[in-house]
């Protein structure tokens, strides 16, 4: 357990590292045979939240997908981290996830450049930002369409809920039920 420690406190410090830091310490000592379901109890939670933010999604308020991104960056560094001990979590899932944030994180980044301008037109009123405004106005549309078509791969990531079966999984634990291909998706 003392070797463990050292090896999370080396990797570079995040939330998650230092949650799972206190987490190892709390059970110095005890039983941890169940310690993959508790694992994986602490990834339902995070996708729970996930999940809640994407039920309050709104295409056209950008700041809920917003919203959705910070906790999915949670959800998934989680699933980074634990990985290893999460053997039949598919890699290929991995970068898929990342690509899934990317898209969130577009509409994000463009959001941000498009009020930046509106700050700055505002106060230099003597510059017409207004085409370069309208540019960013259609590529942040864009951007939101894209994650919009994408979304619901969000539901690909983890089980629903406690207890459920995975969706990379069929009832047969043994057969895949997914194949990860997200290249433009």
């Amino acid at each position: 357990m003392k070797k463990t420690k050292k090896e999370f406190k080396r990797i570079e410090p995040g939330e998650t590292v230092r949650v799972l830091v206190r987490w190892m310490e709390r059970l110095e000592g005890k039983e941890i045979e169940d310690m993959p379901e508790k694992l994986r109890q602490s990834i339902d939670a995070s996708y729970q939240e996930v999940h809640g933010r994407f039920e309050q999604l709104d295409p056209a308020d950008p700041t809920t997908i917003h919203c959705v991104r910070l906790a999915f960056k949670k959800f998934r560094y989680k699933i980074l981290v634990l990985q290893p001990l999460l053997l039949e979590y598919p890699p290929d899932a991995l970068e898929c996830m990342d690509k899934y944030q990317d898209w969130m994180g577009t509409v994000q980044d463009i959001q941000v450049l498009r009020e930046a301008l509106e700050d700055f037109g505002a106060a230099n009123p003597q510059l017409d930002v207004q085409p370069v405004s309208q540019f960013y106005q259609q590529r942040l549309a864009e951007a939101v369409a894209d994650y919009m078509k994408h979304k619901d791969m969000l539901n690909d990531f983890w089980r629903p809920a406690a207890g459920q079966p995975f969706p990379w999984r069929q009832a047969n634990e043994n057969i895949p039920a997914k194949t990860w291909n997200c290249d433009g998706a």
